[in-house]
């Protein structure tokens, strides 16, 4: 099946590199966690052809260090998005580090720009094909930042690992594309199901969403999934990324007159949207999707943020311990910043060390791939993962309210 659909994956990529993601360089260290990156030069190609036997390394893993290519946004519209996967992966680079890192060598992160544009996204992507240090690449990029990039990994028989982009699309494009993200496919199901339905008793519903990839993806399964479950959808509306105001999107929905208003944006236009709806004295039920459960959004929309319902596939509950301890030591390290869903790029790092360790010397791009696709029951921060035939995983969901200022779970 996924060879058939590499045949379509050309051209698709090629309409995606249009869309939005990826430039810029800069080599990350521990010391450097929470700041700007700084313009370096590009990864070169390395000349060393690959080993005839496994008795020596290949020439992924040959050097002091392992190299792992990062793309992420660190500057732009997605900075803030960006600068919470950057902590993450952060910590994730500790850890692994400490613990010895892959096959006894310390882990380089060479991480690249994206600014959340697909067309930079590519240019990254190729850089660090030709790199042949260069082992694998995770991400903190939007879906269709990924989606633009996945024909060419894939091409290049190289891993691409997606921390953040949850498009149910984006792995069955080849079988070196995997995500940690969850598929939208299964957010939205919960969304309809436990939040809509089950939670506010929703039976007419408008929907404001961001016109990429991921907005997309999620606005069409909804879509299906409110006819089915007996859930009126009167308007969706769609707005471009990098807007600021949406008042006019919001007027036509509000003239269909529905009971709640899905927002499917990223928290900083999420943010806006909640304020202008305030603004506009609609009193409506707004719930909002995992991509803003977190306590920036709620810094950024202050009291408007009052009631809103939303869901998170990234809880920080005592239920799952290693949570909890990733939360204490990110508020610790970041001067109490908190952590968001974006932390399932720590889960992406820390997953391809563990899948890289477990190779031994017979470590190179191609058989990282297949350690990846049979990874089961490796430990995340809220449970077991377990990479499926498809590349993906499935996460589990919790309904959550803003109560006193706070996420507070409510399932």
């Amino acid at each position: 099946m996924k060879k058939v659909i590499r045949l379509f994956a050309v051209c698709l990529s090629m309409v995606l590199i249009l869309a939005a993601c990826s430039n810029g360089a800069g080599t990350s260290s521990p010391s450097s966690a929470g700041t700007g990156s700084t313009p370096a030069e590009n990864p070169g190609s390395a000349s060393q052809t690959p080993a005839a036997d496994n008795t020596d390394l290949p020439p992924e893993v040959s050097g002091d260090t392992i190299k792992i290519g990062v793309s992420i946004a660190r500057t732009g519209t997605a900075a803030e998005v960006g600068q919470n996967c950057y902590n993450s992966l952060m910590i994730a680079l500790d850890e692994i580090n400490a613990a010895g890192g892959i096959m006894g060598k310390q882990v380089e992160l060479i991480i690249e720009d994206s600014q959340n544009d697909a067309t930079q996204a590519v240019n990254i992507a190729k850089r660090f094909i030709e790199n042949e240090e260069v082992l694998a690449v995770t991400t903190g990029d939007s879906s269709t930042c990924n989606i633009a990039c996945a024909n060419y990994y894939e091409e290049a028989e190289m891993v691409l690992l997606a921390g953040t982009a949850s498009n149910a699309g984006l792995t069955p494009l080849g079988n070196y594309i995997f995500s940690v993200a969850g598929r939208n496919t299964d957010e939205i199901p919960f969304c309809i199901k436990s939040v809509l339905k089950g939670t506010l008793g929703v039976e007419n519903l408008g929907i404001i969403y961001a016109n990429d990839d991921w907005g997309v993806g999620l606005k069409d399964s909804a879509q299906q999934l409110c006819s089915e479950a007996g859930i009126t959808i009167s308007a969706a509306e769609q707005f471009s990324v990098g807007e600021t105001d949406y008042s006019s999107v919001l007027s036509k929905i509000r003239q269909t007159n529905p009971q709640a208003i899905l927002v499917i944006a990223q928290y900083a236009e999420a943010g806006l949207i909640v304020n202008q709806i305030n603004g506009m004295n609609w009193d409506i039920t707004v719930t909002v999707t995992g991509a803003v459960v977190n306590d920036d959004f709620l810094k950024l929309v202050g009291e408007d943020a009052e009631g809103l319902v939303g869901y998170v596939g990234m809880a920080f509950v005592e239920a799952y311990p290693e949570s909890i301890a990733f939360y204490n030591e990110y508020i610790e390290r970041y001067n109490g910043r908190t952590p968001t869903v974006h932390s399932t790029c720590y889960e992406a790092l820390t997953l391809l060390a563990e899948a890289a360790n477990s190779l031994g010397d017979n470590l190179n791009r191609q058989t990282l791939r297949d350690a990846l696709a049979n990874a089961k029951d490796f430990q995340g921060l809220t449970g077991p993962i377990t990479i499926e035939e498809d590349g993906n995983i499935t996460r589990l969901y919790h309904v959550v309210q803003c109560v006193d200022g706070v996420w507070t779970k409510i399932d």
